[in-house]
């Protein structure tokens, strides 16, 4: 299931995945739980807990994997959720091992930093 979406929050089972192709600039934000993040070409493995944030810095495919049961939000890049450029530029996401479908909460502002 490939699913694009604008700035949203997710809830994830734990071992639930949530997978990024060529979304440099997207922040995820782990609101709860634990979250497992790798990017392809990148040596670091992150362990996200809440209230941490990071901004995806790799082209290519990135995965975020929950270690137990999570919440986070994913922000957009200002320039991309404002002027809306043509879908490849957009964040492409699919979330493996999903049953049910995953209700995104509100959309919520990008304070510019």
């Amino acid at each position: 299931m490939n699913i694009l979406i604008d700035d949203s929050c997710f809830d994830l089972r734990e071992h639930q995945i949530m997978r990024f192709d060529g979304a440099t600039g997207v922040t995820v934000v782990c609101l709860r739980g634990e979250l497992w993040l790798t990017q392809d070409g990148d040596t670091r493995d992150l362990v996200l807990v809440p209230g941490d944030r990071f901004t995806l810095d790799h082209e290519g495919l990135t995965l975020v994997s929950a270690l137990r049961p999570s919440s986070l939000c994913v922000e957009m890049p200002v320039q991309t959720s404002v002027l809306r450029p043509s879908l490849g530029a957009r964040a492409r996401m699919a979330i493996s091992g999903v049953r049910s479908a995953v209700m995104p909460a509100a959309p919520f502002a990008i304070r510019p930093q």
